[in-house]
């Protein structure tokens, strides 16, 4: 287990920044942070923890299952990405970040940072069920549309559901509506609209493994 000592903030960073609540340094003891250095580590806490206090709670759920990677040209797949193994002890997810968004300091390295995660939490813990709710009262927004167009050459004509998703989670956790992704999907829901699904989240029983 890391020492939490370790994790102190600079003088000028802890005035800026959330000191990191109980239940985050719990969860950052159970991360696998595999390559990320120090600062880089501490930058990912720190994004996290200006979301809202439901975070930190959906984060410990998913803590021990949950690695964080620095991707590299080298990498197979580099860039920002989130993928899921199945193994003998279940679902392990993987949330990989560039060296320019770990490093980077703009509004949108922190929505990236927190639309990978979004799939994370998607994935491990909200039900078939609610995740249909939450793409029913997605439908009516007024700034709702059937499909938003990927580029020619993409494995899919329209944004799938789980990036539509994985941005929302983003604008709510970074409470910054005007950025976008390479998506260019927009906000659907108003910040507490969607903080109160997932706070249903929190209170429904944990999603099964995948077989």
């Amino acid at each position: 287990m890391a020492l939490l000592a370790a994790l102190a903030l600079p003088a000028a960073a802890a005035a800026r920044d959330r000191p990191l609540s109980a239940v985050l340094r719990t969860a950052d003891a159970e991360i696998d942070w595999t390559n990320l250095g120090r600062s880089e580590r501490l930058r990912v806490l720190q994004r996290w923890a200006r979301a809202p206090a439901p975070l930190d709670a959906l984060l410990l759920r998913v803590a021990d299952s949950l690695s964080v990677h620095r991707t590299s040209a080298a990498d197979l797949a580099a860039g920002n990405h989130t993928d899921m193994d199945i193994g003998g002890a279940g679902p392990h997810w993987e949330v990989n970040l560039s060296y320019t968004v770990l490093r980077g300091a703009t509004k949108l390295d922190a929505h990236i940072t927190l639309h990978e995660l979004g799939h994370v939490i998607d994935g491990a813990l909200v039900g078939d069920d609610l995740r249909e709710e939450f793409f029913a009262r997605f439908a009516h927004s007024a700034a709702w549309q059937p499909c938003w167009p990927m580029p020619l050459g993409s494995s899919s004509r329209c944004v799938r559901a789980p990036e539509i998703f994985a941005d929302q989670f983003a604008f709510w956790a970074t409470g910054r509506r005007e950025v976008r992704s390479s998506y260019n999907v927009p906000p659907l829901l108003h910040r507490a609209q969607f903080g109160r699904f997932l706070q249903r989240v929190l209170r429904a029983p944990p999603e099964p493994a995948a077989g």
